[in-house]
């Protein structure tokens, strides 16, 4: 019994491993970051106006955050890494963690993948701090998040090939992710700056997945004790809630833009009008 004990835990303590620490920085950070809050008012950072809260992640949070990751940010700028570099680490980090999901190993891999994210999130603190930020820099970070975002679902369709039914939640959860991306990318490229944000933008569809994915072994140590190919129903609930709201916020975006551009079309086919 002892050794079935130590031989099946190692998933789960991996997987609460770096939450502990990560809980412990939140909760000795939140009162510093509060107090400043309080005495000057919540910081207003231009990323985060423009893209607005949502009722999972409020703009509170998402600056607090932005908060957080100032200090390994402008450690980055002080060692010289360039964003770019910063960017293609995440995604090298982002893939070794589905490579390690896809072989089971869930904790490993989920906590690379949400390590990934955070340099994925850095990367354009990294290029404003160190005055790099360019339309070049922000259109390459684009097409490396788009690959990074393709090769978090890579892992979990080989793990769940077996399984019909989770990897329908897995390509559901890729298809509203590449679809959020795409309608939102298209809407400013065709001039609607202002189409509903929606859930499960990138950073958030990134800590759901990935938190989804790190914790999974600690619900399949209870639910599925012993299993040498466990399903891992804590990933497939956050792959398929990951889908569900992501296909929606795509869709109610691509309304708003298709509405709002006939808008602006019978708009100026008035204005050509002789008066």
């Amino acid at each position: 019994m002892f050794r079935y004990y130590t031989t099946h835990m190692k998933g789960p303590i991996l997987s609460l491993g770096p939450i502990v620490g990560l809980a412990l920085l939140f909760v000795l950070g939140l009162p510093i970051f509060a107090l400043q809050y309080n005495r000057r008012g919540r910081p207003r950072t231009d990323r985060i106006e423009r893209a607005g809260g949502s009722i999972l992640l409020s703009r509170w949070f998402m600056e607090y955050g932005y908060w957080l990751m100032r200090v390994p940010a402008r450690t980055l700028v002080a060692l010289g890494v360039s964003p770019d570099m910063v960017t293609l680490l995440g995604l090298a980090t982002i893939s070794l963690g589905s490579a390690a999901v896809g072989f089971g190993h869930f904790g490993l891999g989920g906590w690379l993948m949400l390590f990934g994210a955070m340099l994925d999130a850095i990367d354009g603190m990294v290029a404003r701090e160190s005055g790099r930020s360019s339309d070049a820099g922000e259109f390459f970070d684009a097409v490396v998040d788009r690959y990074a975002e393709i090769a978090s679902y890579i892992g979990l369709c080989y793990y769940y090939n077996d399984r019909p039914w989770a990897m329908g939640a897995v390509l559901g959860g890729l298809l509203g992710s590449l679809m959020v991306s795409y309608c939102r990318a298209k809407a400013e490229a065709l001039g609607v700056a202002d189409a509903p944000s929606g859930l499960m933008r990138r950073h958030e569809r990134a800590l759901y997945l990935g938190l989804g994915i790190a914790l999974a072994p600690v619900v399949s140590f209870f639910q599925e004790p012993g299993d040498d190919h466990p399903v891992y129903y804590l990933t497939v609930i956050a792959c398929a809630m990951v889908g569900l709201l992501a296909n929606i916020s795509a869709l109610r975006m691509a309304s708003y833009v298709k509405t709002r551009l006939h808008q602006d079309a019978a708009a100026g086919k008035a204005d050509d009008e002789p008066r």
